[in-house]
């Protein structure tokens, strides 16, 4: 046993009370990393509808059994207790599951940010896909190693002191750049997203740069403006020969508008999809490529809130897959995820 394989061996070994206690302490260290990839552990624990004041050892536990029921039991009213059998398939079928697991484990943070605190989620959302959108243009970049955007990225041209928490709330709040942004923020969606860049490009071009990410936005929260009542302009998106979400994708959307039963229905439909993904008489390669797509797939519908599509030329440059490769992995998916809707 190695504790790179803890979640397997646990999986494994459920009634090993030792192997259980080092699964929860693994679930707790994932947890803490995302935390603060997320901005969140210097936040309260209330934005993830969790007691105590700060993310102290009592109210990381508390998450983190949370956690371990969603990801590793299965919590949906439906079928109550259905994600040990995705996970005993996959063990049986001799799979090391650590890593969809913590793909899982984020999904969850994601999820709960989501439904605890879905304005501070959108004003987190359309910050970042602005950032990566003008570092994709080459208007601005990541200075330091690291790869991802998270709380602690640092955001400019040439590497310097960041500028002051202080001093770019007073630029924020003075802009005429940013006011639009500061009035839909709050709301995730393409129009938000734009107006937050061009709130960026002004603030680059004003020299206010470089920013810690996690500084800037914490003062979007504290500037922006409740969100009005209207529904966002963005349209919902659907299913088309050019997008890669799952048939059932637009029947999940039109029965309800609630972030957290959109959630509840992909949870189930995904762990199904990978469960009839294992049963197909295909080699091992063609099924490790096929689970690959639905947790890439799943991952981006969860960011974007369901409100954006999954292109297949999104999918090539993410996974370094060829064209015709995926072309023909999503037929796949289609027919089965056909074959799981017309059976609910």
């Amino acid at each position: 046993m190695t504790d790179s394989l803890i979640f397997t061996d646990h999986l494994k070994n459920p009634s090993d009370s030792e192997l259980e206690e080092m699964a929860f302490a693994a679930i707790r260290r994932h947890l803490k990393r995302l935390l603060k990839q997320r901005g969140l552990w210097s936040l309260p624990p209330s934005l993830l509808g969790v007691g105590g004041k700060s993310w102290d050892d009592e109210s990381l536990l508390e998450l983190g059994f949370e956690c371990y029921c969603h990801v590793f039991v299965g919590m949906s009213e439906k079928n109550p207790g259905g994600k040990r059998e995705y996970w005993r398939k996959k063990i049986a079928d001799g799979q090391n599951i650590e890593k969809i697991a913590n793909v899982s484990i984020r999904n969850f943070v994601h999820d709960r940010q989501e439904n605890s605190s879905p304005e501070e989620a959108a004003v987190f959302k359309n910050l970042k896909k602005a950032i990566k959108i003008m570092i994709a243009e080459e208007q601005i970049k990541m200075l330091g190693n690291g790869k991802r955007v998270t709380a602690e990225s640092k955001i400019g041209i040439v590497d310097a002191t960041a500028v002051e928490i202080q001093r770019l709330k007073s630029f924020v709040t003075d802009s005429e750049d940013w006011q639009p942004a500061l009035r839909i923020i709050r709301k995730f969606g393409k129009t938000a997203t734009q107006a937050t860049k061009s709130g960026l490009e002004a603030t680059q071009s004003a020299g206010e740069v470089p920013f810690i990410f996690g500084d800037m936005k914490q003062v979007l929260s504290e500037s922006s403006y409740m969100p009005a009542d209207n529904k966002s302009d963005d349209p919902v998106a659907v299913h088309s020969e050019e997008t890669s979400e799952f048939l059932f994708f637009d029947r999940i959307v039109r029965d309800t508008n609630s972030y957290e039963t959109r959630v509840e229905a992909m949870d189930e439909i995904e762990s199904e999809i990978h469960l009839k993904i294992d049963d197909l008489d295909r080699r091992k390669q063609i099924k490790d490529r096929l689970h690959s797509i639905v947790d890439f797939i799943s991952s981006r519908l969860r960011e974007s809130g369901f409100g954006e599509s999954v292109s297949q030329s999104l999918i090539l440059e993410e996974l370094q897959l060829a064209r015709s490769t995926v072309s023909d992995d999503m037929n796949i998916l289609r027919e089965l995820a056909n074959q799981i809707v017309t059976t609910q």
